[in-house]
This record gives C-alpha cells, structure tokens and sequence, in this order.
C-alpha cells in the first residue's frame, strides 16, 4: 500500500517477557499504530488497526512447569504470578482508541502469525517503528521469529527521547500489558509531534 509523500505511518511495539535474556519467552506482542500527515503536522485516520497476541493463560503446562523454568532460564515464581495473575493479562473489546481514534483489535491465535501479520503491515506502510528500547524488544522479536520486519533506518527509541529530556522517565499511561504500553508509547510521540519537538524525515 503506497502512501502519499507526505503521509507516513509510525508503529509502536512492545513485548512481555518472562525474564531480560534473549532466550526468554515471550507472552504477549502488542502493536498500534498512527498515521502522520507532514505537511499539515496533523494525524489522520487510516492507519492499521492495532495488533496484538498472548500467550495462552489457561495453559496447563507452562503453568505446571514453573519450577522446571524457574531452573531452566531463570523465571521466577514472582515473575509467573505477576503475569499470569490478573495483572497484564487483558481481553480487548471490539475496538481500543488509538490517539483518539477508534480502531478493531486484530488478535491473533499465535505469536508467529502476529508477527507474520505485523512484518506485512509494517513493510506494506514503510511504517517508523519504536520501542521502549529497540535493543531488547525489537531485538527479541526479531531473534525469536527469524523475520527482518522493519528498515533499521526508520526507528525511534522511547529510551533515547526520555534520557534527552523530551519525555518523562516513567510513561504513567504504561500497564506492563504489550498492546496498552505500545498505545502509551505511541501516543507520547504523536505529542512530540504534534508540540513540534521532533520531526520525522
């Protein structure tokens, strides 16, 4: 899908782990996205509609097997109850308000088919991608599903703009649930945007 010159598309991901290490498994991708129209400095409202996957909470076995990954990798009993509790786990209505705009939630069954689903939309949109930090979640997304989904040359880090002061250290909008945080994300940069701090090239 070609887009005018004008307009560009800008996706936050975020991902919930079970631990800090590459090899730790992933539970949850979430992704929103926005549409920038540069030359009037303004949203618009085509975008994607957001993406988002979890694991499977009703899962006996991981479950059952906390002490084994606790001696495997390192997960701990904390880390599990934290997430399989009622803590990041969410069921989303039919549509979430991305920016202030209402999209459907596209839920995939598998977290190979979200990605599959989310290299496509980002590479059909030539989309900016950001993360909270790209060295870890865009790292680990593309280490565990062995797919290049996005240009390296168009990405922006939340990390970067908060240690350069454009953004506070601790988003307040962010639950540790990946769709809900990759909203926060996505709707602090749109401000920058929109207040003119940042611009995309």
């Amino acid at each position: 899908m070609q887009q005018p010159s004008d307009i560009v598309t800008i996706c936050a991901v975020d991902i919930e782990t079970l631990g800090t290490a590459l090899h730790s498994p992933i539970i949850q991708i979430g992704a929103a996205f926005a549409s920038w129209d540069r030359a009037k400095e303004s949203l618009t409202v085509d975008a994607p509609a957001p993406v988002y996957w979890q694991f499977d909470s009703d899962n006996s076995g991981l479950l059952r097997n906390q002490e084994g990954l606790k001696n495997i990798v390192g997960i701990s009993g904390s880390t599990m109850a934290f997430h399989f509790g009622n803590t990041t786990y969410r069921t989303f209505a039919d549509t979430v308000k991305v920016a202030g705009v209402e999209y459907p939630v596209i839920t995939y069954g598998s977290a190979q088919h979200a990605m599959d689903g989310l290299s496509r939309l980002i590479k059909e949109t030539d989309a900016y991608v950001m993360a909270q930090n790209n060295e870890f979640d865009l790292a680990m997304l593309k280490g565990n599903s062995d797919l290049v989904f996005y240009n390296h040359q168009r990405t922006l880090d939340i990390r970067t703009f908060q240690c350069l002061g454009l953004l506070p250290k601790k988003l307040t909008a962010k639950t540790h649930n990946a769709l809900e945080d990759a909203i926060a994300e996505l709707e602090e940069v749109v401000g920058l945007l929109k207040s003119g701090k940042i611009t995309l090239c």
